[in-house]
């Protein structure tokens, strides 16, 4: 079953009250959240951005299903809203996903390309290379960009964005891998490093 099953699966079913999703960065993060809010559109859920409140509101006072979407880092909080009996999804990092995850239903979304081809491709219908790359590349781009495209039945890419090799963010996942393998911390430095050196570079090129 993909991530993209999963996460329409969820909204579904009743019995499973947690789905615990772990991103690698805020541009991944967005991506996620712009999924979602698909899915729980389309089956007329409301999703509701907020860390949990007391009580579970699955129906609020106009009859309507809603649903809440948290993201936090904070091993404490996290606790609390797995512990409650509100069902929500639960947008964190990798340290606390390795923690929670055999004992949540869980998706690791450090390989979020497959999800966001399968997501414009299968789930959306799109067929447009421009689209995707640039979607690939920006992945939280990906509400705003497929909404032009699906309103206009066309696509213009943005030059700028789309001919530019997204060096940094090859480097930061580069940088997850290191930390997540307890590489050495030498070898973390000298990436870190080489990103600011790009960054710096990149600035003066424009």
């Amino acid at each position: 079953m993909s991530n993209l099953e999963i996460i329409e699966k969820f909204i579904n079913k009743d019995e499973e009250k947690k789905l615990l999703i772990c991103t690698i960065n805020k541009e991944v993060e967005e991506f996620y959240y712009a999924v979602i809010r698909y899915f729980c559109d389309n089956k007329k859920v409301h999703l509701i951005n907020n860390i949990i409140s007391d009580g579970n509101n699955t129906v609020d006072l106009f009859g309507s299903v809603t649903m809440s979407i948290c993201s936090t880092s904070k091993t404490l909080e996290l606790e609390k809203i797995l512990s409650s009996d509100k069902k929500l999804f639960i947008l964190t990092d990798y340290k606390n996903y390795k923690k929670y995850s055999k004992s949540t239903l869980s998706i690791n979304g450090y390989d979020y390309e497959k999800d966001v081809k399968e997501y414009i491709i299968s789930i959306l219908k799109i067929n447009n290379n421009d689209l995707l790359r640039l979607c690939l590349l920006n992945p939280s781009l990906i509400f705003s960009e497929t909404s032009k495209y699906l309103t206009n039945n066309n696509y213009l890419k943005s030059a700028p964005i789309l001919d530019e090799t997204n060096f940094i963010l090859e480097k930061r996942k580069e940088i997850y891998e290191l930390k997540k393998q307890g590489a050495d911390i030498k070898k973390i430095y000298l990436k870190l490093k080489s990103e600011i050196i790009y960054k710096k570079f990149n600035f003066l090129a424009y």
